[in-house]
């Protein structure tokens, strides 16, 4: 089905002005897809361009092993459940502005857009994981960074 993987790439990989558009749970794992793709970064070895460029439609990340251990919301409370099922439902988009990765783990901050006032709030998400592997089949030469 993916014509590219990457393991740990996210150093060559950015989240950055990416929405998460769905988001699944199988075997432990946690598989976020991107409708309008994600940023493969000049330096990364599949990236025949040399510059930073956007991938096609329908890229996928797949946190392996992963809990989400922390949702920053402003001053409101969330479960992991509870964010998934708005986004699924289409009732929230997160825009990811930063992607931050450690020795398994990472964060990610950015908004979350809804269609009613106030529109948009901060929020952020934390995990733990084994392994972060990104999936795309294509990286648009006319989609610079």
């Amino acid at each position: 089905m993916w014509k590219y993987e990457a393991v740990n790439e996210y150093n060559t990989i950015s989240l950055h002005d990416c929405y998460i558009m769905h988001i699944d749970e199988q075997d432990g794992n946690i598989i976020f897809s991107f409708e309008r793709g994600f940023w493969i970064i000049e330096t990364n070895n599949k990236n025949p361009f040399h510059k930073t460029l956007r991938t096609e439609d329908g890229a996928k990340l797949t946190l392996t092993n992963a809990n989400c251990v922390e949702i920053l919301f402003e001053d409101k409370n969330i479960s992991w459940h509870e964010f998934c099922r708005r986004i699924n439902a289409d009732e929230w988009k997160f825009e990811c502005i930063h992607d931050n990765y450690t020795a398994n783990q990472c964060a990610y901050e950015g908004w979350i857009y809804f269609d009613k006032e106030p529109y948009h709030m901060e929020l952020g998400l934390k995990f733990t994981f084994g392994d972060a592997i990104y999936h795309w089949n294509e990286i648009c030469e006319n989609r610079p960074w």
